[in-house]
């Protein structure tokens, strides 16, 4: 695996804009258009189906980060960006191919020596 010699900043600039996205926002004194406020970057909806553990282990999370991240908000959609930023992590270990899911899994989970 690479060493990462860069800061924090440079090396992870979407966890600056989840900061800034998860900021609670003081209210300036000027009034503001009725409706949602715009997003500081665009984001795409997406669909995704999950079976009943899949919900369970995404509501525990999404739990857990927005305790430790109190009092920020926290988005189900962040949860998704850091769930895909982790596997891209990881995945770098991956060869070309692999028979099965289960192959796969087995690489992805297995325990660093």
């Amino acid at each position: 695996m690479a060493s990462r010699t860069k800061s924090p900043a440079t090396t992870y600039p979407w966890a600056e804009l989840y900061d800034l996205e998860s900021r609670r926002r003081e209210p300036t004194g000027t009034p503001r258009k009725p409706g949602r406020p715009n997003r500081l970057y665009p984001r795409h909806g997406t669909a995704i189906m999950l079976s009943d553990e899949e919900i369970a282990i995404f509501d525990a999370l999404h739990y857990r980060i927005r305790s430790a991240l109190r009092p920020a908000t926290v988005t189900k959609g962040q949860i998704h960006g850091l769930a895909l930023r982790l596997l891209q992590n990881k995945i770098e270990d991956l060869p070309e191919r692999a028979d099965s899911w289960e192959e796969l899994v087995r690489i992805l989970f297995a325990e660093e020596e």
